[in-house]
Order: C-alpha cells, then sequence, then structure tokens
C-alpha cells in the first residue's frame, strides 16, 4: 500500500464517523451521511469562474500574466485555476491527502479544452508549503496563502469549502 493511500485511511479514520469517500462513475464522491451532503469534484464547472476572470480580484493582483505563482494553500485549485487562466504558471502545493486524490481524479477527467489548458499550466505538489519553500530551488514572483477558515459569520461557505472545512483541521497556530 502507497504512502498517499495510508495517508488518506489515516485521515478517513480521524474524520467524523459520517463522512465517507467512494469512488464512482464520474470520479470520487464525499458523503456526509449525518447532514445528508453529497460533494464530487467537477473542475469543467471552473468554466464560468474562468470566464469572469477579468473581473475578478485576482486580475487586480496578477494583471500582467506570465508571472510564477506559488499556491501553498491549493485545495480544490479553485483559485490556482483562476491565477493560471490570467496567463500565470502556478505550483499548487496541498498538504492533504484525500484532497489531493479528489483534485488529481478530477483533473484527469477534465473535457472541458479551456479548463484542461488551464490546468496544464498548474503544478500539483502533496506536502507542506514551508517545507516546499524552505527546500526548492525555484523562483517565484508571488506566494499566494487563501486562509479559507475566516471566522467571519457573514457568509456561509460553499459547499466545497464545507466539505474542506470537515477533511482540513483548522491549526491556528500554523495559519
Amino acid at each position: 500500500m502507497s504512502d498517499e493511500s495510508q495517508e488518506i485511511i489515516k485521515i478517513l479514520n480521524n474524520l467524523s464517523e459520517n463522512i465517507f469517500i467512494k469512488e464512482t462513475k464520474k470520479g470520487y464522491l464525499l458523503e456526509d451521511r449525518e447532514s445528508k451532503m453529497t460533494f464530487s469534484l467537477d473542475l469543467d464547472e471552473y468554466d464560468s469562474i474562468i470566464k469572469q476572470n477579468k473581473k475578478h480580484v485576482m486580475h487586480k493582483i496578477f494583471k500582467n500574466g506570465h508571472s510564477r505563482v506559488l499556491d501553498c494553500t491549493g485545495g480544490f485549485a479553485r483559485d490556482s485555476a483562476i491565477i493560471s487562466s490570467l496567463g500565470n504558471s502556478v505550483t499548487m502545493i496541498e498538504e492533504n491527502p484525500l484532497i489531493m486524490k479528489v483534485l488529481r481524479d478530477a483533473i484527469c477527467r477534465i473535457k472541458n479544452n479551456n479548463i484542461s489548458l488551464t490546468f496544464e499550466k498548474i503544478t500539483t505538489k502533496l506536502g507542506n508549503c514551508l517545507d516546499y519553500i524552505k527546500t526548492t530551488n525555484k523562483v517565484f514572483d508571488y506566494i499566494y496563502f487563501d486562509f479559507m477558515f475566516n471566522i467571519n459569520k457573514s457568509a456561509l461557505p460553499s459547499k466545497r469549502e464545507q466539505f474542506l472545512r470537515m477533511i482540513v483541521h483548522n491549526d491556528i497556530y500554523i495559519n
């Protein structure tokens, strides 16, 4: 059994007894049986987000394109996809093997050519971003962190973010 598979089993064993992952014909399905909520990652759905990239706040930050960006909080790669669609090269780090497994599976299932081209400029890496920064020889123009564990109570998190929060534990010290 691979180290990644063992890590996923360890993560699943430490999750709520109500959260399950199963492989379906359409990819991996995350299920929270308590709330009866399910989530399957389909990156082709990012097409509408990418079409609006010039209106996104990221466009103001990464407006020149052709930058090398390190996304230290990869998750399901939404921000990486936006940054990449603006003409940048992205290295995305995700520490959670379960999330990376779901993401890599979804990348393999992309059908939309625009999304496929966007993800060709994204390199995914499993690991700790701080360790990566300490050991890499690569030079980046930007290092991006998205702290999804914002305590702002005014906005309800999306279903995608709710599953991320169930799987990834918030370590305030590291944040």
